[in-house]
């Protein structure tokens, strides 16, 4: 059974930002395997003739690869509440999302989580997270996964990492749900749709 897997815009049936999830499969496989063949999503990913937005998973662990695609519908993210997850670790995007998934269902009435570990923000159930202050946009120092679409945007410079604690919250005036599918601004609310208790 794959133990990781990559979620990878397709656009124009081509794939995005594939240079940055082969580094991650790369840091991945120097971790777990480092004696494997490491997979090369170029050589496995094709072209697909639907120009509509999908969502290509690759499952994959030392051996074996499967790739899907789905045509991808964004959800609708009005509300987030911030949970406690001190003890969650997911340095590495494993297909195991246990862990998350108990966390996501403290969200009560919210459409999605924000994790709240050791007081410091880190991120969405499904996505990293961008506040803006008014003037720039800013992700935390430390989330739990280093998103593909975070790193393109820091790389970039137009996302700043910083530590933001709860109390910080006050500071912004809206939080971006960001990940492979979703660039800046395409998931956003007032963080007033923050709930906290």
């Amino acid at each position: 059974m794959s133990q990781f897997i990559e979620s990878i815009n397709y656009q124009g049936g081509k794939p995005e930002l594939l240079d940055l999830h082969q580094q991650r499969v790369n840091r991945t496989f120097a971790h777990f395997y480092p004696q494997a063949h490491i997979h090369d999503l170029g050589k496995l990913l094709p072209e697909i003739p639907d120009c509509n937005q999908h969502k290509c998973r690759v499952l994959y662990d030392e051996s074996e690869v499967y790739v899907e695609f789905i045509v991808y519908h964004r959800p609708t993210i009005q509300s987030l509440r911030l949970v406690e997850g001190d003890e969650i670790d997911y340095t590495y995007k494993y297909v195991d999302r246990s862990a998350l998934s108990t966390l996501f269902e403290k969200r009560g009435e919210a459409d999605d989580i924000i994790i709240v570990k050791d007081g410091m923000l880190t991120d969405s159930y499904f996505a990293n997270l961008a506040f803006y202050d008014g003037n720039r946009w800013l992700t935390p120092e430390t989330p739990l996964l280093s998103g593909i679409r975070r790193t393109q945007l820091i790389n970039e410079k137009i996302l700043h990492p910083t530590k933001i604690s709860v109390s910080d919250l006050r500071r912004f005036q809206k939080v971006s749900l960001i990940n492979a599918m979703n660039d800046l601004s395409k998931l956003e609310i007032n963080v007033d749709g923050i709930i906290s208790n």
